[in-house]
């Protein structure tokens, strides 16, 4: 696939010279959004460097695809069993410790990713390319939005309440250092952006979407559907700094010391927006997405670093083996040191689950084996199984499955490689289920949706149908709870 990491430094520096203009006096070496948005080759280089930015560590390159994914019911470091206050951060939930020498609190690298995705949707709007070309135009500025969007959205996701502006920084810094702002706020305009960012886009396949390594019209909607659940569902809050929301409480969690769980009183509308975008896209006989019919190999076509045929995954960061990239290196079969792999081992334990997810699994759910693994390749070159129950592997990516240029810089390594794995923000099966949850707080769970064609329980079953194979009288078996 094509790789947008190896973009340059250029690049990344064409979109951030507009937010430093100190002086007044023009210098050939500085780049204004005029100049750079004027053409598609400009404006397209400098939107390269906003994706560019999201291989950083701190951002897709490891922390938001490996560390801090570790923050759920089935996911989990066996190392932060002993202390959770001392263990390293870099292992899962323990990034959120309020530790002054905790460095994965740091949100720089990902707010840099907002600031540069903003100054290109500001860009886009003042240069002239939109105005003379707009059929090259419309796309970019509706990737640049969906950027924006992501970017922010992964701020909010993380850290709940944040700083935001809808703008870029002045250049005199008087509206850079500003206090939190509620994520309801964040979340309505996030909700605008991707609006328009959807009535610009291509379907993946088509103009510069070619791979899912760009915006496309199909990760567009589904990431308003799913800004939109966000916004309309429970959290905590902070009572104490935003008292004066007012928001629906929720009515069997108690609220101490100020903090409470609440919600947006008008939730509703946010489910219909996210029913409406899953709707949209599972109903458009334009939409090039399927579901992969076999699960395992969605993840061996990532792990070798191939298009899906399916289209299944609809947007994946794009990272560059033996450049950027711990996906898979920090998490997945374990490989040991010293074995014929190489030196380096794989799959290491910063990321695990335990045996209580494994036996979640129906024992004819296709997805477990391909989920979670006890095996593991010993130095000595044979495979064995690991037996701590508080320590069982993700197998979603395998030393087996990579590609050959990372297996042989991987053999040859003295250090750590990087995989360029990309990482899957969003799949095919996302807007099934997104599709069942809206609609199933709106409607309930057999209201047939004439858009979609489908009801929220058919849309579950669809996916449970790769899950167990057609026809399996396990697709049907669930709680009768629908929502659970």
């Amino acid at each position: 696939m094509k790789k947008l990491y190896i973009l340059t430094l250029a690049a990344a520096m064409l979109i951030t010279t507009s937010c430093d203009d100190f002086l007044a006096t023009d210098t050939p070496s500085k780049q204004s959004n005029t100049n750079v948005f004027n053409t598609e080759a400009m404006a397209e280089a400098a939107l390269m460097g906003v994706y560019a930015t999201m291989s950083d560590t701190y951002v897709y390159g490891q922390k938001i695809s490996v560390n801090w994914q570790n923050i759920s019911d089935t996911e989990n470091c066996n190392l932060y069993l002993t202390n959770y206050k001392e263990v390293n951060s870099d292992y899962g939930q323990n990034h959120y410790y309020g530790n002054s020498g905790n460095s994965t609190t740091r949100w720089n690298n990902i707010f840099r990713f907002a600031e540069l995705a903003s100054a290109a949707v500001e860009g886009m709007r003042e240069g002239e390319l939109l105005k003379t070309n707009p059929t090259v135009g419309k796309p970019l500025l509706g990737e640049a939005l969906t950027l924006r969007a992501l970017a922010y959205f992964e701020l909010v996701r993380i850290y709940g309440d944040i700083p935001y502006k809808k703008t870029t920084s002045n250049s005199d810094l008087s509206n850079v250092y500003i206090g939190k702002i509620d994520r309801d706020t964040v979340y309505a305009d996030l909700v605008k952006n991707l609006q328009e960012a959807i009535e610009y886009l291509p379907w993946l396949g088509s103009g510069k979407a070619s791979t899912a390594e760009r915006i496309s019209k199909g990760f567009a909607k589904g990431l308003l559907a799913r800004v939109a659940l966000f916004a309309g569902g429970w959290s905590l809050r902070d009572g104490n700094q935003f008292p004066d929301m007012q928001l629906e409480k929720h009515p069997t969690i108690p609220e101490m010391n100020g903090y409470y769980v609440g919600r947006v009183k008008n939730y509703k509308e946010y489910y219909e927006i996210a029913a409406k975008q899953c709707a949209e896209i599972l109903g458009d006989p334009e939409n090039p997405h399927q579901l992969d019919p076999d699960f395992e190999n969605i993840w061996k076509t990532v792990n070798h670093l191939d298009q899906n045929p399916y289209n299944e995954n609809l947007y994946e960061v794009g990272l560059g083996v033996g450049n950027t990239g711990d996906v898979g290196t920090l998490m997945g079969w374990e490989v040991q040191q010293g074995s014929m792999y190489g030196q380096q081992g794989m799959g290491s334990s910063y990321v695990t689950s335990t045996i209580y997810y494994f036996y979640s699994f129906g024992k004819t759910d296709k997805r477990r084996d391909v989920t979670l693994t006890f095996g593991r390749w010993r130095k000595e070159n044979y495979e064995d199984l690991s037996l701590n129950a508080t320590n069982v592997h993700y197998a979603k990516w395998r030393m087996y499955w990579t590609s050959e240029t990372y297996r042989a810089l991987h053999l040859a390594a003295a250090g750590r490689v990087a995989t360029g794995i990309n990482w899957i923000v969003m799949r095919y099966s996302d807007i099934y289920l997104m599709f069942a949850e809206a609609m199933n707080e709106l409607y309930g769970p057999d209201h047939q949706n004439t858009t979609a064609g489908m009801t929220a329980r058919q849309a579950l079953e669809k996916v449970r149908e790769r899950a167990f194979g057609s026809g399996s009288s396990e697709i049907a078996k669930y709680d009768s709870d629908f929502f659970n």
